[in-house]
C-alpha cells in the first residue's frame, strides 16, 4: 500500500513538471509581436465584449506580472542610470522645488502642461491634458506604487531660444529636457520596446526626479 501510494505520488509530481514545462515553452514561443498587440488591446483598446476577453485578460496580466517583476528587481539597465544622472544633475544639489517650477509656468508657455500624482491619483494641474500621458500614468499607478511627484511637460518640445528654470520632460530626446518613453512606445506601437520595459523605465525616470524633488 505504502509503495503504490509514493508512486502515485512520484508520478503525480513528473505529470505536473511536464505540464508546467509544456506551458513554459508555449511562453517561450510566443511571438513578441502579437503578445505585444494583444497587451496593447488589453490596456488601451476598447471594449471587445465576451469574444476575445479571456485572451485579453491573460495579456493584461502578463503586462502586470512583467512590471512588478521589474520593479521587484530593481534594476535599470546602465543606460537609463547614466540618462537620468546627466539630465537631472543641474537639479541634484539644491533639488527641484515648487518655487522652481512656478518660476517656469510664469513664462505663460502655452507648450507646458503640469502633471502631478498624489497618493497614486493622477491631476492635470496647468494645460491641457495629454491623453496618452494620462492613461499611461494611471495604469502605471494601478500596477506598482509610484511616490508623489508634481512635474512639468513640454509635449512638442521647448520652443527655440526658450529659456526656463526648471526641469522639463519631453517625449524622447530634447536638448536640457528629460527624456520620457515616447507615445508610441506608451501605447504599444513599438516592436522594438517591450511593454513592460517601457513602464518599467517610466518608473525608474519618476522615482530617480521623486528623489531629488522638494
Amino acid at each position: 500500500m505504502g509503495r503504490n501510494w509514493k508512486t502515485s505520488l512520484l508520478f503525480g509530481a513528473v505529470t505536473l513538471a511536464i505540464g508546467s514545462f509544456v506551458l513554459l515553452s508555449k511562453e517561450k514561443e510566443e511571438d513578441p509581436a502579437r503578445l505585444q498587440k494583444e497587451m496593447a488591446e488589453a490596456l488601451f483598446g476598447e471594449d471587445l465584449g465576451s469574444r476575445g476577453s479571456h485572451k485579453l485578460q491573460r495579456a493584461k496580466g502578463l503586462f502586470r506580472a512583467g512590471l512588478q517583476a521589474l520593479v521587484a528587481k530593481d534594476a535599470p539597465p546602465d543606460w537609463l542610470n547614466s540618462q537620468m544622472t546627466a539630465e537631472l544633475a543641474p537639479w541634484k544639489e539644491g533639488g527641484i522645488t515648487q518655487e522652481v517650477l512656478g518660476n517656469s509656468l510664469a513664462l505663460d508657455t502655452p507648450e507646458l502642461v503640469r502633471y502631478a500624482i498624489r497618493d497614486q491619483r493622477v491631476s492635470v494641474t496647468s494645460g491641457s491634458p495629454i491623453d496618452a500621458l494620462s492613461a499611461a500614468l494611471t495604469l502605471l499607478t494601478q500596477t506598482v506604487s509610484l511616490p508623489d511627484v508634481d512635474f512639468l511637460i513640454a509635449p512638442y518640445g521647448i520652443p527655440e531660444g526658450l529659456q526656463i528654470p526648471g526641469p522639463i520632460f519631453s517625449f524622447g530626446r530634447g536638448e536640457g529636457t528629460i527624456a520620457l518613453p515616447t507615445i508610441e512606445a506608451l501605447c504599444g506601437h513599438s516592436r522594438e520596446h517591450p511593454l513592460p520595459e517601457v513602464y518599467y523605465e517610466l518608473y525608474t525616470i519618476l522615482n530617480a526626479y521623486a528623489r531629488i524633488q522638494r
